[in-house]
């Protein structure tokens, strides 16, 4: 877990072109290949994807399939996250080494 901005910059350029999952406030969620990032931890995404939780109506069945609990929405071009709403990063693991952090936790941000 990064202590300083220098930490948590030298973790961001470590996922650099890596396939990565960003939880965002308010139970939101996106992923997408991180083509750049700031010194404000604002990220922008390549080949992104919105994770949206499906909300069932009241008596309606759940399924057995928690993947059914979600629907993805394709990002055309390049999509902007601000560093004030991320509140976890992740490494996929389609992305990731044998050995290599999986997550990175984002401090002080709030909105």
């Amino acid at each position: 877990q990064p202590t300083t901005m220098t930490d948590l910059q030298q973790q961001l350029s470590s996922l650099l072109h890596k396939r990565i999952s960003i939880k965002l406030n308010a139970k939101r969620q996106v992923s997408g290949i991180l083509s750049s990032y700031d010194k404000f931890t604002n990220l922008s995404l390549m080949d992104a994807v919105e994770h949206v939780r499906v909300h069932r109506k009241q008596g309606e069945p759940k399924s057995d399939n928690p993947a059914d609990d979600w629907k993805f929405n394709n990002m055309e071009g390049v999509v902007i996250v601000r560093g004030n709403c991320i509140e976890m990063i992740e490494l996929l693991p389609d992305s990731r080494k044998p050995g290599e952090e999986a997550q990175v936790e984002v401090e002080g941000n709030s909105t």
